[in-house]
């Protein structure tokens, strides 16, 4: 991906504003690179390692770019961060990423490509190898039978010799000695890259057991051997899926639980898209990212968990793309304000009306403080 397909995608309202300081002070140079992301094969089994391979080229004709790489030492810098993105093509959903810290003291090395000069960077998703070596990715989460975007973010921001760049979230004045680069990183090309069953009972996600039931064709994934299938907590995941399959023609059926962390639900139409999706949280609020679709794919509603730490859920009426009900509340829950809106003739807002809640207390329990929902018995 070039990256300046991905800075007027991702951040427009920056564009104007550097390019507008640019001129005040000095040309800024933004490089053009391409990282492109690459599989050995187009499936893999549950808890297969998965072979990767990023290419990452200078397409600058006459200018040299000094890339950042992880160090040869036992301690190589992290600079690139696994991104897995859903199949769906009426949605960009992320479905779960590596875990990444924003400062990092590893070692690095300073790498110059020469104009169209390109380096190949072996990957590994899922190595037995436990260590955060440079080339080798892990997930916190197993990842279950399906078709993802696997994708790799180059994010060279807090390591050592970032100095070389100048980022687009700087609050400095902009350096015309170095290159322009966005904050968040850069992104690959996608990789599409599915995963299937396999008719093993008993499946491993990086050395840990997984332990598989079957009943009226849904599979049941446990984190102990089960005489009997419940869905308690030792249930971590269901599926519809058959041996062998990486998708369906008919509706799929995807479910995960992970106790403390998240959980995730999935319905799809026919052709992949989705149709409801839900990832949420034991706790009050329990949304972290909902979407629904009506029979048109139009969106209907709408929830996130916000980066700073607020909850937004948005009602919407189609067609019309217009807005019956918002709400936004605090990290707790304790305090939310929901607006609803009335429309006329012309489907302009005619009123709305805000009030105040709170859905959530805060309690604590077994040393820990949580948001729990509050339910008002009659």
């Amino acid at each position: 991906m070039y990256l300046q397909v991905s800075f007027l995608k991702t951040t427009q309202f920056l564009l104007v504003g550097l390019g507008f300081v640019g001129c005040l002070f000095s040309q800024p140079r933004y490089p053009k690179l391409a990282l492109e992301l690459k599989s050995s094969k187009p499936e893999y089994a549950e808890g297969e390692v998965v072979q990767l391979e990023l290419s990452i080229t200078n397409l600058d004709s006459q200018l040299a770019f000094p890339l950042i790489v992880p160090g040869t030492g036992s301690n190589p810098a992290r600079l690139l961060q696994l991104q897995i993105f859903d199949k769906a093509n009426n949605t960009r959903i992320l479905r779960y990423e590596e875990p990444y810290q924003p400062i990092d003291s590893g070692s690095t090395r300073l790498q110059v490509l020469a104009p169209f000069e390109q380096i190949k960077i072996p990957l590994q998703v899922f190595g037995q190898d436990s260590s955060f070596r440079a080339g080798v990715h892990h997930l916190s989460n197993p990842l279950f039978a399906g078709t993802y975007r696997f994708e790799m973010v180059y994010r060279p921001k807090g390591r050592l010799g970032d100095s070389v760049y100048w980022f687009f979230d700087s609050y400095q004045r902009p350096n015309s000695d170095r290159i322009f680069l966005p904050g968040n990183g850069i992104s690959s090309t996608p990789c599409r890259i599915s995963i299937y069953r396999t008719a093993d009972t008993t499946v491993r996600f990086e050395g840990k057991p997984l332990y598989v039931r079957e009943q009226g064709g849904l599979y049941y994934y446990f984190s102990e051997p089960v005489k009997e299938i419940t869905t308690g907590v030792n249930c971590i995941h269901i599926s519809n899926l058959p041996e062998k399959y990486v998708e369906l023609s008919s509706t799929e059926y995807f479910y995960s639980h992970f106790t403390e962390d998240f959980a995730e639900y999935i319905q799809r139409f026919e052709d992949g898209d989705i149709r409801e999706y839900r990832k949420y949280r034991d706790y009050c609020p329990d949304y972290i990212r909902t979407e629904q679709y009506n029979e048109q794919k139009q969106l209907i509603k709408h929830g996130e968990k916000m980066n700073d730490g607020r909850y937004y859920f948005a009602t919407i009426q189609q067609p019309g793309n217009t807005f019956l009900e918002e709400s936004i509340c605090n990290a707790s829950g304790t305090a939310c304000a929901t607006t609803t809106y009335t429309y006329g003739n012309k489907r302009r807002p005619v009123r709305k009306k805000t009030i105040m809640s709170q859905p959530c207390v805060e309690l604590l329990l077994n040393g820990k403080t949580n948001s729990y929902k509050i339910v008002y018995l009659e």
